[in-house]
């Protein structure tokens, strides 16, 4: 299959993704309101299918990623709707993230088949960097307290920003990271930490452990000793952040309240999943455990009363009943299968994954593209995986 745009000269679409990436950061409106990463998008994609004169190619293995989504959206669209009759409230909003999340995936997935897997990869590194930078920047304009939020609207957000990042680029980087991925993750690193998100803190350092440790397991010994090296370097710094005693962290407003946090976790009342978290709410489904109680009106509940939950797992059982969590799980499932290494997928997905425990961060479109990234590895990776026509093989 000739791959359009693919000659030197010629349009990269892969930089739609990328500018995506790049203006993620900043938060010029509030929160839950399109942004200025997608206005570009919205534009970028009705310009790229026009481009095109409306006709996109979709190889046959990524119909049944598709398939499912659309899915899943009817059936979000069909719970969300009966609850807005049945409350006289209109909570029909939130099916707008999901659809406006389901073309970002399939965005992800059809211009990594027009334009090769290698100049994707390359626009989404070189943009996760520039990405995190501003966010760092940011965070320098903006700092007014031990949390900082950059150029998003809360902290919880920058912190997620950066772990999803690391994620993108440990997925992109499997077997090592290169110089600008180490720079890259260092920036992110650092933009977690002030952000202050105990949840992204674990989830970044759960998933550079794995990364660390996974990475080039078969190879010899020299290359087993720098791993060891590596390792105690990283708990060494771990130590160091949370026990040190040395000036440069203890006087450090910002790292002090992060050590603080970390140490004294279990004993803050928002680390209680139940209460804190929301997770309670489970038990107030009674008969719609089955399909859920739709996605808003959180007044409704009283567990974390008027509020929505702290819990990607948690939110979508409650919304969508147990139907509608396993449509995820499956999906979720064949993603991670479907990459080629589903181990390594897991341990990959597990920052994501340990964040999802305690916040709800679903409805984020880098989510969504990280995902997109675990199938591309998956078709780059498995030889004849899909593609008659030789999908993401550069000309």
């Amino acid at each position: 299959m000739k791959q359009r745009y693919a000659k030197n000269g010629s349009f990269n679409s892969s930089w739609i993704i990328g500018i995506v990436i790049v203006l993620k950061p900043i938060y010029l409106f509030p929160s839950g309101s399109l942004q200025i990463c997608d206005y570009f998008f919205a534009i970028a994609i009705i310009a790229w299918v026009i481009s095109n004169k409306g006709r996109i190619i979709i190889p046959k293995s990524f119909i049944k990623y598709f398939t499912a989504l659309i899915l899943i959206c009817i059936y979000q669209v069909v719970i969300n709707g009966i609850w807005s009759i049945v409350l006289q409230r209109n909570i029909m909003r939130v099916n707008l993230y999901y659809i406006y999340n389901f073309v970002v995936f399939a965005s992800c997935l059809l211009i990594a088949y027009e334009v090769g897997f290698e100049r994707l990869k390359k626009a989404v590194t070189d943009s996760c960097l520039i990405s995190v930078f501003i966010s760092f920047i940011g965070s320098l304009l903006t700092s007014q307290s031990v949390r900082n939020s950059g150029l998003f609207n809360n902290p919880n957000q920058l912190g997620y920003h950066g772990l999803l990042i690391v994620s993108i680029i440990a997925v992109f980087s499997q077997e090592r990271f290169d110089k600008k991925d180490i720079i890259t993750i260092a920036i992110s690193v650092w933009i977690i930490i002030i952000s202050g998100s105990k949840a992204a803190i674990i989830g970044v350092a759960v998933l550079l452990f794995f990364h660390i440790f996974y990475a080039n397991r078969n190879a010899g010994l020299k290359v087993a000793f720098k791993k060891a090296l590596v390792l105690v370097v990283f708990f060494t710094l771990i130590y160091f952040l949370l026990f040190s005693e040395l000036k440069i962290f203890t006087s450090n407003s910002t790292i002090a309240f992060t050590r603080k946090r970390l140490i004294l976790m279990f004993n803050e009342g928002d680390s209680n999943l139940g209460s804190g978290r929301g997770y309670n709410r489970v038990f107030e489904l009674g008969g719609n455990f089955l399909w859920g109680m739709g996605e808003g009106a959180y007044d409704r509940f009283e567990s974390l009363k008027g509020l929505e939950i702290h819990s990607s797992f948690i939110s979508l059982l409650v919304s969508y009943g147990i139907f509608g969590f396993l449509l995820y799980v499956i999906f979720f499932t064949r993603a991670i299968r479907f990459s080629g290494t589903p181990i390594k997928s897991v341990l990959f997905s597990s920052g994501v994954i340990l964040y999802s425990i305690s916040h709800n961060g679903v409805r984020n479109s880098l989510l969504w593209m990280f995902v997109a990234y675990l199938i591309l590895e998956g078709c780059r990776n498995t030889p004849n995986s899909i593609i008659e026509d030789k999908l993401l093989h550069e000309q």
